[in-house]
């Protein structure tokens, strides 16, 4: 029993070690053929305060095929103060506050 198990993990070792040397060949010679990307996926989301990215991969090899800036999206701003005016943006949670000249000042978390 232990003569077939040491032959068994000789065998298991061997399969593994062809697979990892024609994977690494393979990827070296690269992909011969032709990319086709149909969806996008979001790489980095966009929020208030910060653009993203969206990637666009080949359906089979999973190279980059296109990558685009998602742009910022606008704050959600909500009265929270009357008396000294000041809105908090719900999605990003920034404070816009009106100050005495009338100008305004941000915040950003």
């Amino acid at each position: 029993m232990e003569k077939l198990k040491k032959k068994v993990t000789i065998v298991l070792m061997a399969i593994m070690m062809t697979m990892v040397f024609f994977a690494d060949a393979q990827a070296k010679a690269g992909c011969n053929h032709k990319h086709t990307g149909r969806t996008w996926i979001i790489a980095e989301k966009a929020n208030c305060n910060h653009t993203g990215r969206k990637k666009q991969l080949c359906v089979r090899c999973r190279k980059v095929l296109l990558e685009k800036v998602i742009p910022k999206t606008k704050h959600k701003w909500k009265l929270t103060r009357k008396r000294r005016t000041r809105y908090d943006c719900l999605k990003c949670g920034g404070v816009k506050l009106k100050n005495e000249y009338g100008g305004w000042s941000y915040y950003f978390p």
